[in-house]
């Protein structure tokens, strides 16, 4: 009884998304081009205690999950990018890796194309949340960073010179440009590095996204000496590619224009 009820759960569409997210990321709304609700196929085999992990309440306002190029999501930042948001994803996702670890290989074929693999592999609240909505530690006001914005601070991140240099203390002391390079080329490396050469502006490690990074293996070191990056959506207007079971983040490749890939050659 409880197994066909928890399937009606799993497949219920609705038009009016109720203001939390009650279902966790088991829920489909086209028109902000979001499919998280398994199939039947899936949660069949799956463990109840999986599904009962993916299916639990998350402490998030439904706009979190908009598309980045949804007309209007911009202005929904200020109000749904909370500190409880991002500490409820970040359990969820706890939740569901420790619920979800005993699936034989066939099934784990199955759900790489969902957003329970996602949430598995904690890119979630990294893809949902932090790329959009990191704040100035300051300020507390959303970051908004264009595509020159980037360029520049990668330039002082990379370059060679003196770290008392103007545009490397000019790119230290805000909060929005090292907090975005940290997140686009994630390396325990780079973290290192930029630690040191920002160590008398900015603590890089107490970031707010740190320890999600690192739950989901972000910080291993570059692989052969390099390291690809690309510049994440949320600094530029976005060019969405569907996939298979998931739209947007964390199932596609945010493109940017003609997509930036740049190499730190080691």
């Amino acid at each position: 009884m409880r197994r066909s009820s928890l399937f009606l759960l799993l497949f219920s569409r609705s038009a009016n998304v109720s203001a939390l997210l009650y279902n966790g990321l088991n829920t489909t709304i086209a028109n902000w081009q979001f499919l998280g609700a398994l199939n039947s196929t899936i949660a069949s085999q799956l463990p109840v205690a999986c599904v009962d992990a993916y299916t639990a309440p998350i402490d998030c306002a439904a706009e979190i999950l908009m598309s980045p190029t949804t007309k209007g999501k911009k202005r929904t930042l200020g109000s749904v990018c909370k500190t409880d948001c991002a500490a409820s994803l970040f359990a969820y996702e706890k939740k569901i890796r420790s619920a979800c670890i005993d699936i034989d290989e066939q099934l784990n074929r199955a759900i790489n194309d969902t957003w329970l693999e996602s949430a598995r592999e904690g890119n979630v609240v990294l893809d949902v949340y932090w790329k959009n909505c990191l704040r100035d530690l300051n300020t507390q006001d959303i970051c908004e960073i264009s595509k020159t914005d980037f360029e520049i601070a990668w330039d002082a991140a990379v370059d060679e010179g003196p770290s008392t240099s103007a545009a490397k203390q000019a790119f230290c002391t805000n909060s929005c440009l090292t907090q975005t390079i940290v997140l686009t080329a994630p390396t325990s490396e780079n973290l290192a590095q930029l630690q040191e050469m920002c160590d008398n502006t900015n603590d890089i490690e107490a970031f707010p996204f740190i320890d999600a990074m690192r739950f989901a293996g972000k910080l291993g070191a570059a692989q052969n000496g390099s390291t690809a990056m690309l510049i994440p959506g949320t600094m530029a207007e976005v060019v969405q590619v569907s996939g298979a079971g998931r739209i947007f983040g964390a199932s596609v490749l945010w493109i940017v224009g003609v997509v930036l890939v740049i190499m730190i050659m080691g």
